[in-house]
């Protein structure tokens, strides 16, 4: 099912390994979102430090040359909602404990969207929230 609004929203996702960085901008397209992609942290960083219109951040919460934790921490001090993708039991915690949207690798495109729309849904950590 595609995604149908007036305005698309602006994904960033933040993944090292160029196939799977590629698989998720492909979903997230398909499903009408608009998608920028980066493979590394200072990558990520110098986006949101620079485009104001990101609705979301989807990163990979390890290999990205800095801990994926950190980064999301980066994001979520900028008011973005993070949707972290790991399956590991630390990212887990992490999330848990910081209030962050994980999404469990692997994972099918319907269940990242649905972690899309919960986490900009929320109202919590976006830049529209008052």
């Amino acid at each position: 099912m595609e995604r149908q609004t007036s305005t698309p929203r602006h994904i960033l996702v933040v993944e090292d390994d160029d196939r799977g960085r590629n698989a998720v901008r492909n979903t997230l397209k398909t499903r009408g979102y608009m998608v920028s992609s980066v493979p590394d942290a200072a990558s990520m960083r110098a986006l949101i430090d620079t485009e104001t219109g990101i609705d979301a951040v989807v990163l990979d919460a390890s290999h990205l040359g800095e801990s994926g934790t950190s980064l999301a921490v980066y994001a979520k001090a900028h008011r973005l909602p993070v949707v972290m993708m790991s399956g590991t039991k630390s990212a887990m915690v992490f999330a848990e404990q910081h209030g962050l949207q994980l999404l469990r690798r692997p994972f099918r495109p319907k269940q990242l969207d649905a972690a899309l729309s919960k986490v900009m849904g929320s109202g919590l950590y976006g830049r529209g929230a008052a």
